[in-house]
């Protein structure tokens, strides 16, 4: 998914993008720590993404269920 549909800080997604990470897959495969690298990101911003992959997963895994519902 997108990394624009998850993340609305425009500040935010230039410095994800930067970095490389376009989608919520490659975001939610960074640490905390990782995000802490990351040139303009700061303890904020690292924790408010943490934030939002957690709701990514539980939003993806939700769909996941409900997509297994109508087999």
């Amino acid at each position: 998914m997108d990394i624009k549909r998850c993340v609305d800080c425009p500040h935010t997604q230039r410095v994800l993008q930067k970095a490389g990470i376009n989608d919520m897959e490659s975001l939610a495969a960074l640490t905390y720590e990782d995000l802490l690298r990351l040139r303009g990101v700061g303890p904020v911003i690292a924790g408010d993404l943490m934030k939002r992959v957690e709701e990514w997963r539980q939003s993806h895994a939700e769909q996941t269920v409900s997509g297994n519902d109508r087999l």
